[in-house]
């Protein structure tokens, strides 16, 4: 996360408030909350894939070291009720118009309008809103702070796909971010990683389950690009650039029991490189298709 004087990004800002009293390991767990959430087997999209398979366990490794082993419950109606890694852990219970989540001591609720996720919020005057446009993608993530706009992105679509996202900052502080993703052939699965794109750059779409955030992108995401844009108190110009690029294998009944991602980041200042880092990271899947 880039700290600078003259700029917080919303990102930022979220996970401050919603990791505050979180150690690394539950900060792990939140980022990794909507890496696998369990498909409908009515589909909301025809072509994505759409199974009954519901993982229930999955081992993180970054650099090929081992990060953790996370264990997925789920209730009566095949939500998940609970994620959980040790002694931390994420819990759900539903109303007809609500997702009351407890992340240990931290208690938020999720507003639903029409099945879709509206409002996520803490009970404080920080919150985030989420807009759909009329074919049911999620087309706008606005961020408020003290009641009043914070940031707002918005997101757009190509022949099914989510291809940009477009950040603007709405309280003076400027900068930019926008997004770039492509896709491979393979349609997406309910139950795969990315299996709601946006939830990649949002940190409470992370915490959402993604039955809940409208329809999803038809293909697998294969490669994204983030560029970060923004000029710091000293009058210095940082660009930041993520590239991730993803790979996936599949079992027999086409669920996706391990993704390789590659992650290079590369930051400069007034047009000079200063930095670049690799970083890759695995995910091991365990279903269950009783």
């Amino acid at each position: 996360m880039i700290k600078a004087s003259g700029i917080k990004p919303a990102n930022s800002l979220w996970i401050y408030i919603l990791l505050k009293k979180s150690n690394m390991k539950l900060k792990l767990m939140i980022i990794m909350a909507v890496i696998i959430i369990p498909g409908c087997k009515k589909s909301r999209n025809a072509d994505p894939v759409s199974h009954d398979c519901k993982v229930i366990t999955f081992k993180n490794y970054e650099n090929e070291q081992p990060r953790g082993i996370y264990t997925y419950s789920y209730n009566q109606n095949g939500t998940i009720s609970q994620l959980k890694s040790g002694d931390n852990a994420i819990t759900y219970t539903y109303a007809a118009d609500k997702i009351n989540v407890n992340i240990n001591e931290i208690k938020s609720e999720i507003t639903l309008t029409d099945g879709r996720a509206t409002k996520y919020t803490d009970g404080g005057s920080s919150y985030e809103l989420y807009s759909y446009n009329p074919e049911g993608y999620l087309s706008k993530v606005e961020f408020y702070v003290a009641d009043k706009i914070n940031t707002r992105y918005e997101l757009k679509y190509t022949q099914d796909n989510l291809t940009t996202i477009s950040q603007l900052y709405t309280n003076g502080s400027g900068g930019s971010e926008s997004y770039n993703l492509a896709y491979s052939a393979d349609l997406n699965s309910y139950g795969a990683f990315m299996a709601s794109p946006p939830a990649y750059f949002f940190e409470r779409l992370k915490v959402i389950p993604v039955q809940f955030l409208g329809k999803m992108s038809k293909n697998m995401v294969s490669k994204m690009n983030k560029i970060l844009e923004y000029t710091s108190n000293d009058g210095v110009k940082h660009k930041v650039e993520d590239i991730f690029v993803f790979t996936f294998e599949k079992d027999a009944k086409g669920n996706y029991v391990v993704i390789d991602n590659v992650n290079t980041d590369r930051r400069s200042e007034n047009g000079i490189v200063k930095s670049t880092t690799t970083k890759s990271t695995k995910y091991d899947f365990t279903y269950d298709c009783n």
